[in-house]
């Protein structure tokens, strides 16, 4: 949760620099609406900054007459040394902005008022190509950008009432975050749009909830996001961004985690069992947002859509495990832990592609699990306390096709905010020739199906935090089973006869047989240290295990 938190403040940070670069335009025609003046503009941002920024420009042409100001080549610049001296001292900000605008133009302004009323009101505002590069570092006392209308509009308007404009126009703007020590890139926006209609800030108008951050209307776009992890495991990019608050529509064309290792290299870095990812996931809708909640830094909206997913896993097992207690990881409780309101009435994803490859080290081999055609369909995501109120079930109705060989379907019941994690699960699936299991079973179980047809599999599961139970219906016929070992000498698995023999001596190999449907009724006591899908997994299979007459054990 803690990368949820950060990439929030990324967020209103991001807001804040968009905000301070618009306004920043208008507080310049302010600063210079008289030619004689002119040097005043750079004297004030001097002095206003307490000698933390200076301003200077190439070229400036005002009409006053009209109320018309363009500048060119505008340049605001940082002092580091006195950044760095702030550090020391423990009294710095997070961010240091340097900020290159080639072209700024103002229109409109009236200047009457600005002397009389204190106020800047303009009609457009057009700020072209402008490169924004800011430098973080965490204050030791925590005075990360607050996204509060209350707070910034304060900020803003300085001495000035009111600050007003028609519109305002950033165009092909880049965005760049680094670490201000080690220079290391944290994120990196390109081609940022934006238009906002109807801008107003002032005391009045801050709690107006039919604003978006002092805007009637707004509209962005970012052609690209990118961001890495600080291990240099990951990269994460986002194309195609687009924002309307008219439309209530927020959409994003490609999202993207690009593992930056092999998967030899990661589990050799990564010393533990730990899951490699590679996910990419196309045309991401959230639509119907409640604006004024987002303004608040709320998300609640109608629907959420997610198009085609692929989502490859690979784990290397012959590393140790990383023996973190999981208790309180399953989805429903992550969710509680996201440190902002949410609410997605309904929640659609798929088709999906996934793949689970995992490295058996007594076998050395590798074995995939594939589930093709996935979809979701989940309702009632919230994290809020007066919706759970109302409703604490987050329903998820899930389908797959597990190896392309059977339909599985499921439908979860997640209890929201319950304290021992409680949810239950029933799914069906299809029949389907057992042995065409083996390109799983053989590397990863050491045992190979030499004949059986299942024709259906049912679940209906309680679980929790500690235990899962239920029951399980495995209708199978002629089972036939080999079990495996590795040659040490030839390194090459053969089969172990005896245990073999024994093991289809022991097994039932049909259900039901002429009469009786054999239902298990498995408890499966979790380990804490595994995950949400071992505990269905294995309170699934110790059914199965039960029915086909396999001696109960640990997994």
């Amino acid at each position: 949760m803690a990368g949820i938190k950060k990439n929030r403040k990324i967020i209103f940070i991001i807001l804040a620099i968009l905000t301070v670069v618009v306004v920043a335009g208008l507080i310049f025609w302010d600063s210079v609406k008289y030619p004689l003046i002119r040097k005043e503009a750079t004297d004030q941002v001097f002095e206003k900054s307490k000698g933390l920024y200076r301003m200077q420009y190439d070229k400036l042409d005002l009409d006053e007459v009209s109320g018309f100001l363009r500048v060119t080549n505008l340049r605001i610049t940082p002092d580091t040394a006195m950044f760095s001296q702030q550090i020391s001292e423990e009294k710095n900000l997070p961010l240091l902005i340097d900020i290159k605008i080639p072209e700024l133009i103002v229109r409109g302004v009236k200047t009457p008022e600005a002397m009389i009323n204190k106020s800047i009101e303009g009609r457009r505002l057009e700020i072209k190509n402008p490169q924004v590069h800011c430098y973080y570092h965490k204050p030791e006392k925590d005075s990360a950008v607050s996204g509060t209308n209350k707070e910034i509009y304060e900020q803003l308007l300085g001495n000035l009432n009111l600050i007003s404009a028609d519109s305002i126009d950033i165009s092909d703007a880049t965005l760049t975050i680094s670490d201000f020590i080690d220079k290391r890139e944290l994120l990196k926006l390109d081609s940022i749009n934006v238009q906002l209609l109807d801008v107003l800030i002032d005391s009045t108008h801050q709690s107006d909830s039919s604003r978006f951050y002092f805007s009637k209307s707004a509209h962005a776009s970012i052609a690209s996001v990118s961001f890495g992890t600080k291990n240099k495991t990951y990269d994460f990019k986002m194309d195609s961004v687009d924002f309307d608050t008219d439309k209530k529509v927020l959409f994003l064309h490609t999202f993207r985690v690009i593992p930056l290792m092999s998967e030899k290299a990661f589990a050799k870095f990564s010393k533990v069992q730990k899951d490699r990812l590679n996910i990419a996931a196309r045309n991401i809708t959230v639509s119907e947002i409640d604006i004024p909640a987002l303004s608040r830094g709320d998300l609640i909206a109608e629907e959420m859509k997610l198009g085609s997913i692929m989502l490859h896993l690979s784990k290397d097992l012959s590393y140790p495990h990383d023996g973190k207690n999981r208790v309180g990881t399953y989805p429903q409780q992550a969710l509680m832990k996201v440190p902002f309101p949410v609410y997605i009435k309904t929640l659609i994803a798929g088709p999906a592609d996934i793949e689970v490859k995992q490295k058996n080290p007594k076998s050395d081999e590798s074995g995939t699990l594939e589930f093709k055609e996935s979809s979701i369909q989940a309702t009632n995501v919230t994290n809020m306390e007066s919706r759970i109120n109302k409703d604490n079930h987050l329903k998820i109705a899930a389908h797959t096709k597990f190896m392309g060989l059977t339909n599985v379907k499921a439908d979860f019941d997640l209890i929201l905010n319950n304290k021992d994690g409680r949810f239950s699960l029933k799914g069906t699936a299809s029949g389907f020739n057992a042995t065409e299991l083996n390109k799983v079973l053989i590397p990863l179980g050491l045992a190979k199906v030499e004949s059986a047809q299942v024709n259906q599999l049912r679940f209906d599961l309680k679980l929790s935090d500690y235990q899962g139970t239920g029951t399980v219906v495995l209708l199978y016929k002629d089972l036939k089973m080999t079990l495996l070992k590795k040659d040490s000498i030839e390194q090459k698995l053969e089969k172990k006869k005896l245990a073999s023999f024994i093991s289809n001596v022991i097994l039932k190999d049909a259900n039901p047989d002429k009469k009786d449907t054999r239902i298990a009724h498995p408890v499966f006591e979790r380990d804490k240290v595994r995950s949400f899908w071992h505990l269905i997994w294995f309170t699934i299979f110790t059914g199965v295990k039960e029915t086909v007459g396999m001696n109960k054990g640990k997994s």
